[in-house]
């Protein structure tokens, strides 16, 4: 996924989502920046899968959703991301991740 793509258009991500204290991030396969994850839309759905048994929240791994990218700005703690994803619907999860996604 190129570093600088469309925005607003519902459209199908592949990549690592990161779960951490204050962070919630998504980096597309093939790019270097990660973005800073909405906490509307189907967020749930990925922190329920980076979610271990004991309950704690945290880790990474592998998803395909639909989404919906912001505009270029300040985004997620402390503005670090130059954009923020909406997750509209979760499609696969894993802690494998596919050969062709680095």
């Amino acid at each position: 996924m190129a570093e600088s793509p469309a925005t607003g258009t519902r459209t199908l991500y592949r990549g690592h989502y990161r779960h951490a204290f204050e962070v919630y991030e998504f980096t597309p396969c093939g790019a270097t920046q990660p973005w800073s994850v909405s906490v509307h839309g189907d967020v749930g759905s990925l922190v329920k899968a980076v979610t271990s048994p004991s309950g704690i929240v945290d880790g990474v791994i592998y998803t395909e959703f639909e989404g919906r990218l912001s505009s270029p700005g300040h985004w997620g703690h402390l503005g670090r991301y130059r954009f923020e994803i909406t997750v509209d619907r979760v499609l696969h999860t894993s802690h494998e991740t596919p050969s062709d996604c680095q």
